[in-house]
């Protein structure tokens, strides 16, 4: 079954679930085939394969967000990672939809157009905003620096609340040095769209933990979760959700979701799972090719400086923060989020220097570090590795310590 639109919404709304279904009869009226999730159900249940097929076979998903359901978020990302155009909708006069929408923060790259009541000026906006290129430009600009597949990698972000079964995971997936684990200790709150779907992209697994309904978080979390397993199914990769029994499953997530009461249960079901993967998977790209834009340059970076220390010195800017390391005249203390810059200073400053020193902190995976002031010492370089263990190194010199970092997740 082809169809120009697929319209994905919670049924839980009625007046969106109206609203959608009016336009959808609008625009089939007015020449473009369009089809509802509810229209695809076989027996009276709806299946998701049926519903994946005909996203598949569509050019443009117009996904209602005002609530962040988790079944058109799962949707829209799967949409996405095949080509297809997303347009993001929500009320014009809903201000919680609109205060959702800014605390997600994750989508401000896709389109968006905001509705009112009115189906034949929804379906007239629509029309407007239909381009079906603009999904593999979207697609192609998402994933124009993800780099390839890398085997044995597993995209596992972590929860921004952990609880003692994520803990626990989060230790043993730890000790599989094997795997080189994706966005670990990331909790999907700071980098852009681009970074995770990248992250999805060069990965042969996807693990994602979702809140319980209860949790302070969960609306947020879970909408940028369910986005990006669709993403990663859209990829055909394997991909597992995890979630406490309290949280009730989402249609879409039928199999790919795990529900755990314990974290021995949860435990035993990964080291399970992962056994199950395949052991040398491929390095052929699933879906579609990278296009390169035509650009002066070729990249804009990777979102954090430990995943391209070697070419970080062919684009690094000195800051006045990096020039008080250099000039050893006095202490400066680095204090922020991820991303904002620390390890890249702290790595240019070393390698005209004789050495630095890094320990981890046993709480939240944090990094602190220090640079040392004195030339010509010939002193040995070590560096700490990020860990939740409490665990210091430190290399030895006549001079003391100028600048100390500090990064705290």
């Amino acid at each position: 079954m082809s169809s120009d639109i697929f319209l994905a919404y919670s049924g839980d709304s009625p007046p969106v679930a109206s609203l959608m279904r009016a336009s959808g009869e609008t625009l089939t009226a007015r020449g473009r085939s369009t089809f509802t999730w509810e229209e695809m159900r076989v027996g009276g249940r709806i299946l998701i394969d049926t519903i994946l097929r005909s996203i598949d076979a569509c050019d443009c998903v117009v996904a209602e967000v005002g609530t962040m359901n988790l079944n058109v978020l799962f949707e829209a990302g799967y949409a996405v990672s095949r080509g297809k155009q997303l347009i993001f909708s929500i009320s014009s006069g809903d201000s919680d939809a609109r205060e959702l929408w800014n605390s997600v923060s994750m989508f401000a790259t896709v389109g968006r157009i905001d509705h009112t009541e009115d189906s034949n000026e929804f379906a007239n906006r629509i029309l407007r905003d239909y381009e079906p290129s603009a999904g593999e430009q979207l697609l192609t600009a998402l994933l124009e620096d993800a780099g390839p597949r890398e085997n044995a990698s597993i995209f596992a972000p972590s929860a921004p609340e952990s609880n003692t079964a994520l803990s626990q995971l989060d230790k043993f997936l730890g000790r599989q040095g094997e795997l080189n684990l994706v966005a670990r200790g990331d909790d999907l709150t700071l980098a852009p769209l681009s970074y995770y779907t990248g992250s999805v992209y060069r990965s042969s697994a996807a693990i994602l933990p979702l809140l319980s309904e209860g949790a302070a978080s969960a609306r947020t979390h879970n909408a940028r979760a369910s986005f990006l397993a669709g993403f990663a199914v859209g990829q055909e990769i394997p991909t597992l959700l995890l979630a406490p029994k309290s949280l009730n499953p989402p249609l879409d997530y039928k199999d790919r979701m795990f529900r755990f009461g314990s974290a021995v249960e949860l435990t035993s079901k990964i080291e399970a799972w992962i056994q199950n993967l395949q052991k040398d998977p491929s390095d052929r790209r699933v879906g579609r090719l990278r296009v390169s834009v035509e650009m002066p340059i070729s990249t804009f970076g990777r979102y954090v400086a430990e995943e391209e220390l070697d070419a970080l010195s062919d684009y690094y800017v000195p800051t006045v923060q990096f020039e008080n390391i250099l000039s050893g005249s006095f202490s400066t203390l680095f204090l922020g989020r991820k991303g904002t810059g620390k390890s890249a200073a702290m790595e240019q400053a070393t390698r005209g220097w004789c050495h630095s020193v890094e320990a981890t902190l046993p709480v939240g995976g944090g990094l602190i570090g220090g640079v040392c002031g004195w030339r010509g010492w010939g002193c040995r370089s070590v560096t700490g590795r990020r860990s939740r263990r409490p665990r210091k190194r430190a290399g030895r010199c006549g001079g003391s310590p100028v600048i100390w970092g500090v990064a705290r997740r």
